[in-house]
């Protein structure tokens, strides 16, 4: 019998009961330990339905499930908890820290400073943010700079003539004694009051303002005020910052692409929000199944808080057993925490939705133990920003990794020897057979290799002729005879924008230069890859991530073409 079966089977004969189960080698080590409702159901689910690749290289070097029985699910909890800090197992989940966003700084001086920052030093001082938005977050600070006498130096020593700041009308010169305690703070409150007030009435204060220097013809004034005005406009939209709900609380939402998980923590204490934290997730969990994403989220609620101080309410996108986690944190941290859950009416996970597909799924309802909350849709609003930071940090962090995935992908489909870690894409360009070039960019670990682009003003093409099969036989034979002749490395693939017959142009260079590299084709009309050594074009799904990375580099070759074909003609018009 091999392992798969043996296994399977032990799940099979595993009570329906409350525990913990542990995955373990041929050397009796702990590989996982989970806990489950019922036992018999949750190691059922390890073997039904597609796996990502983390779960199934814990099935490929399992040996063994042994399971422990509970009285209840509590109990359950505990025991995975003592039994995880024990042993370490390789397969649980991992946390790594990401770097947060922007915060504004005013500093707890007597004459206080201004400026971005993304720490948080508790001695007093008064934080606003986080800014997803840097550009806007950037535009307020300098505009604040303009228009308000702040000192600039780090540290307030006496003077006794005043820095270049205060002779252009930036600074009021604190050093020399040249502004009082009280007037300078006159100008940090009205500051303050831009940051704490709510944004429609800050926005309609400054519009006011903004009026009123219009009237006494004092447009330089009214231009400032505008100009606060829009980047207010865009710092307050992005943020929930500040609220009349003055309960610690952190919002908790996942991001998800094939395995990877992406976690964001937004962080609300004494009704303003002061911190974002965001987390890399590793995890065996399959998001796509609703038992196991409930899994993720309560052992990320248990590793989190091992470590973090956990605030008096914790919310969630997903359902679980909040009475439980609510217990558990309570016992643990020896102070009273709730947590809560804000799902889908039809479902038991808050999936990620269009605002089509919202509408669709109906209003979302919110489970709360306390009946005092009447503000649930500050509560959803918030949470929502945690996805769309947990979106966001997920696709830095992929773009940072390189789209292994759709490598991965390219080379089972198209049976390549090695990983094709560097692609190189051909595209034709011109204005009506005019100003011809080729562009070549390379890709290099699924992201765009910006120093290794190259274009070829096409030369041997009789001018307003079009010929793309010329051009990329030009193009190709300068690019490759070149590699060739100073022995430099040849790319793993490479991607020609087009059909058949530009495939087989290309293919007849390199024929002719007896280098053997991988070669397609990708028709833009029908999404169509046309390979060599096959008459029919082949079709992958519109989500398929090998589909989805050549679409990248074949539109970044036309961009980069048509921008040099642009680049030429200027020229020509220059005389150069």
């Amino acid at each position: 019998m091999n392992t798969i079966k043996s296994l399977h089977e032990t799940a099979l004969k595993a009570p329906p009961l409350s525990g913990v189960y542990l995955w373990k080698n041929a050397e009796e080590k702990v590989l996982y330990v989970g806990k489950a409702k019922n036992l018999k159901n949750r190691l059922k689910s390890y073997f039904s339905g597609k796996k990502d690749i983390k779960t199934r290289t814990l099935l490929s070097r399992a040996a063994k499930i042994e399971t422990i029985i509970c009285s209840n699910e509590y109990e359950a909890l505990i025991l995975e908890n003592t039994l995880i800090k024990q042993y370490s197992p390789q397969y649980n989940i991992s946390l790594k820290d990401d770097k947060s966003y922007p915060l504004i700084r005013i500093t707890n001086e007597d004459f206080p400073r201004i400026f971005k920052t993304r720490r948080i030093v508790k001695d007093g001082s008064l934080y606003f943010g986080p800014y997803p938005n840097g550009t806007a977050l950037q535009t307020f600070l300098e505009l604040i700079y303009k228009n308000y006498p702040l000192r600039r130096c780090k540290t307030l020593r006496k003077r006794k003539s005043p820095c270049l700041y205060y002779h252009i009308g930036r600074c009021s010169a604190p050093c020399c004694d040249y502004i009082s305690k009280e007037a300078y703070r006159l100008y940090i409150d009205e500051i303050t009051a831009f940051l704490e007030g709510k944004p429609s009435e800050t926005l309609e204060k400054i519009s006011v303002l903004m009026k009123e220097a219009s009237k006494e013809l004092n447009f330089e004034k009214a231009a400032q005020y505008r100009d606060l005005h829009d980047s207010l406009s865009h710092l307050l939209r992005t943020n929930l910052v500040t609220d009349s709900i003055f309960e610690d609380r952190d919002y908790i939402h996942f991001a998800f692409d094939q395995s990877f998980v992406q976690a964001s923590i937004l962080k609300m204490r004494d009704g303003k929000m002061v911190e974002k934290d965001s987390l890399r997730v590793k995890s065996i969990h399959n998001h796509h199944d609703v038992g196991s994403l409930k899994d993720l989220a309560e052992e990320f609620l248990r590793s989190y808080y091992e470590e973090k101080d956990a605030p008096q309410y914790i919310y969630l996108p997903i359902a679980i057993d909040t009475k439980l986690y609510s217990e558990y944190l309570t016992k643990t941290k020896k102070t009273a925490i709730q947590v809560l859950s804000l799902v889908p009416k039809a479902g038991e996970v808050a999936k990620n939705l269009t605002d089509e597909e919202k509408s669709e799924e109906g209003e979302l309802a919110v489970a709360f133990d306390k009946p005092h909350y009447d503000a649930q849709s500050r509560h959803r609003a918030i949470l929502d920003l945690a996805e769309q930071n947990a979106k966001e940090d997920l696709r830095k962090r992929l773009s940072e990794r390189g789209d292994f995935a759709g490598m991965e992908d390219l080379k089972e489909i198209l049976k390549l020897e090695k990983l094709p870690l560097v692609i190189e894409g051909f595209d034709i360009s011109h204005l009506d057979g005019h100003f011809t070039v080729a562009s070549m960019v390379q890709f290099y670990r699924g992201k765009s290799h910006k120093k290794e682009y190259r274009y070829f003003t096409i030369k041997s093409l009789e001018k307003g002729k079009i010929d793309d099969y010329h051009s990329l036989k030009e193009a190709s034979a300068r690019r490759y005879s070149r590699l060739l002749n100073e022995n430099l490395p040849f790319p793993d693939l490479i991607l020609i924008d087009g059909g058949k017959g530009q495939l087989h142009a290309v293919e007849g260079i390199l024929k002719a230069l007896e280098i053997d590299i991988p070669l397609i084709a990708l028709a833009e009309k029908n999404e169509e890859i046309y390979l060599q050594d096959k008459n029919e074009p082949l079709r992958l799904p519109s989500n398929s991530p090998a589909r989805l990375l050549l679409q990248r580099i074949r539109d970044e070759a036309h961009r980069f073409a048509q921008k040099n074909v642009h680049a030429s003609q200027k020229r020509q018009l220059r005389g150069e």
